[in-house]
């Protein structure tokens, strides 16, 4: 073998990569140009691409928050205001939704991909609700859950939405579909809350036993729970 040392013999082996390389570039330059200025003109499109993503989700942001403050603003009809710059106030509910349900649909409509825009659904679903228009309040709430199932937001709107059921009539297959919730967590919603629904929709369905049975879990399960207050009583062991 040679009296090459170790790092002697990685020297040379350096030495041949780096020949290798400079005429690997050499052949290949014009390709290496093309590619390079190809990436740039990549991340000039990426950059132009995210600037106006920025740019639609910030207006989208200010649309859906003067959406908010108009249908939050205070109602009386003795002094109404509706177009004052802060702090309107409208003679009616009606009044207040006319101004706000508008701007909620545009930003739906624009941006339905964007936080804003599925928070803009949300809403809607509220005002359908308030109406009286059931399938409507459904789509909207259903179509936020789709792609937003796990925040506060979505909490809220998942009780909205089984009270609607509910309401509505669809108690047997909201039952159901609590209970599964319930055993596999894949709702937001805590377990003590969702105890309670089921056994108000138990009760609604006339299954008396079953319902104690719920509101008896809740207690047994969340002691501490508001809800278990309010299930004692349900089930004559208030304490």
């Amino acid at each position: 073998m040679s009296g090459l040392t170790r790092r002697e013999m990685k020297r040379d082996e350096v030495r041949e990569w780096m020949v290798v390389a400079i005429d690997w570039i050499a052949d290949h330059v014009k390709v290496l140009f093309a590619v390079l200025g190809g990436l740039i003109g990549l991340g000039v499109v990426l950059a132009l691409v995210f600037q106006f993503l920025g740019n639609r989700a910030e207006r989208a942001q200010e649309e859906l928050a003067e959406a908010i403050r108009l249908y939050t603003a205070p109602i009386d009809a003795a002094t109404p205001d509706p177009d004052h710059a802060k702090n309107p106030v409208f003679a009616s509910e009606a009044d207040r939704v006319a101004r706000a349900e508008p701007i909620f649909e545009r930003v739906h409509e624009r941006f339905g991909s964007t936080a804003a825009g599925r928070i803009a659904a949300a809403y809607l679903g509220d005002i359908a609700a308030n109406r009286g228009d059931f399938e409507a309040a459904r789509q909207h709430w259903q179509r936020y859950l789709e792609k937003d199932s796990q925040s506060a937001l979505a909490a809220t709107v998942r009780l909205d939405l089984i009270a609607l059921e509910r309401q509505t009539g669809a108690g047997e297959q909201l039952a159901a579909d609590l209970r599964d919730a319930i055993e596999s967590g894949s709702w937001s919603v805590p377990s003590d809350v969702l105890l309670w629904e089921l056994g108000l929709t138990l009760e609604q369905q006339g299954q008396a036993d079953e319902a104690r049975d719920a509101f008896q879990r809740l207690v047994d399960e969340h002691p501490t729970s508001a809800y278990a207050t309010r299930a004692r009583e349900r089930i004559g062991d208030a304490a």
